[in-house]
């Protein structure tokens, strides 16, 4: 698993698996087959890909869309969270700010 603890001023695709401690001050794509463990902030938004997986333990200051993998929230979401099929997990002390919207 490889670590980031800095932080990336840009749009970032995970292809395999990634802990975040630091942040990302653009998106980040979660492409089939990669994992995402978010200690720290994604200042926009999160796309989840079938077969993929994202634990956000930190905070996503934008909208989380969910096309067809795990999603397990813990942390701080501020936007929407868009369910698009698979697993979407929101724990109980974890906080939504936006709505939490099916699509299909």
């Amino acid at each position: 698993m490889e670590t980031i603890n800095e932080k990336i001023d840009e749009d970032v695709e995970v292809r395999n698996s990634l802990l975040l401690n630091g942040m990302i001050t653009g998106s980040a794509i979660i492409h089939d087959g990669a994992e995402i463990m978010l200690n720290g902030m994604i200042v926009k938004n999160v796309t989840i890909e079938e077969e993929a997986k994202a634990m956000i333990n930190g905070m996503v200051n934008g909208d989380v869309q969910n096309n067809g993998g795990v999603l397990e929230i813990f942390g701080v979401v501020k936007g929407n969270i868009y369910k698009n099929g698979g697993s979407t997990t929101i724990h109980p002390k974890a906080v939504v700010n936006g709505n939490i919207i099916e699509i299909k």
